[in-house]
């Protein structure tokens, strides 16, 4: 992929990955989105990379887009009792499956 994406404690980064050709400073930073309430848990990309869930302990989901320019900026799914432990796309698709750590598991359907 083009992307790397990385999260340590509440904040997530995406970083241009360096491909094929070597590079004295092989990543780039590209984008630190707006942090969790609580640290991350998990990241997953949509099969078209152009979005990502982060999964929290804040008992949310976050959905970002790669890039700012996509006509959508940040969505929190909000709804889980307990820390949400995995966030997962649908092949082809938007809807997203959460997983919370209490077993809950929830359905995200695009309007």
């Amino acid at each position: 992929g083009r992307f790397v994406a990385i999260t340590h404690g509440k904040k997530v980064q995406t970083w241009f990955s360096p491909g094929h050709v070597k590079t004295f400073s092989s990543f780039t930073l590209h984008y630190t989105f707006p942090g969790q309430y609580d640290d991350a848990v998990s990241i997953d990309w949509s099969s078209d990379s152009r979005f990502l869930v982060v999964t929290s302990k804040d008992m949310t989901a976050s959905v970002y887009p790669v890039w700012r320019g996509e006509g959508f900026s940040k969505a929190t799914l909000t709804g889980h009792r307990a820390t949400v432990i995995g966030g997962y796309f649908r092949k082809d698709s938007l809807t997203i499956y959460t997983v919370g750590q209490d077993c809950a598991v929830y359905v995200w359907e695009p309007d």
